[in-house]
């Protein structure tokens, strides 16, 4: 009878073994396929995560191209800038500025024509067209004339220029 106990005993030890292994390789087999799903979810995230991050360094780059673009035109909204800019410049070379007119085309058919006035000296009148020309719009002089004022040097200059690079907002 001791015999066929410890077998019994034995025989039930090996099958719970047997079942144990079973269901110990079944929760393995389950929890390596888990992972295998988290890990394919995990590329697709980090892959996508570098497909955004490319694509916010895309952007980024383009805004500095915006950016830059801004600078070279004048937009419609940017005319009083345009303005205070040049008064920036005379002032700067102690020449006085008389903006007289500002003519902006509704539809963009024309460009912007600026008629204005310098007074200083001559030296100075020159050295702010100058600068005008350094200002980041393409810019043309459709009319010039200078004519001295007195015997004090002083030059009174009338110029009348054509903003070329101009867009209106959109």
């Amino acid at each position: 009878m001791k015999f066929g106990t410890t077998l019994i005993l034995v025989l039930s030890l090996i099958v719970s073994g047997a079942f144990g292994f079973a269901w110990i390789q079944r929760t393995i087999s389950k929890k390596a396929k888990e992972l295998s799903e988290l890990n394919l979810k995990l590329a697709i995230l980090e892959s996508e995560q570098k497909s955004v991050s490319g694509l916010k360094k895309f952007l980024e780059e383009k805004k500095t191209d915006k950016d830059k673009l801004d600078k070279v035109f004048l937009s419609d909204e940017k005319i009083v800038e345009f303005i205070e800019e040049l008064e920036k410049l005379s002032g700067a070379e102690n020449v006085e500025i008389k903006i007289q007119s500002a003519l902006v085309s509704e539809k963009q058919k024309e460009n912007p024509v600026f008629n204005f006035e310098l007074r200083g000296n001559f030296e100075n009148i020159f050295r702010v067209m100058a600068l005008m020309e350094n200002l980041p719009y393409q810019l043309e002089i459709d009319e010039a004339g200078l004519t001295k004022e007195g015997k004090d040097k002083k030059w009174k200059g009338q110029f009348r220029i054509k903003i070329l690079s101009f867009i209106t907002s959109l």
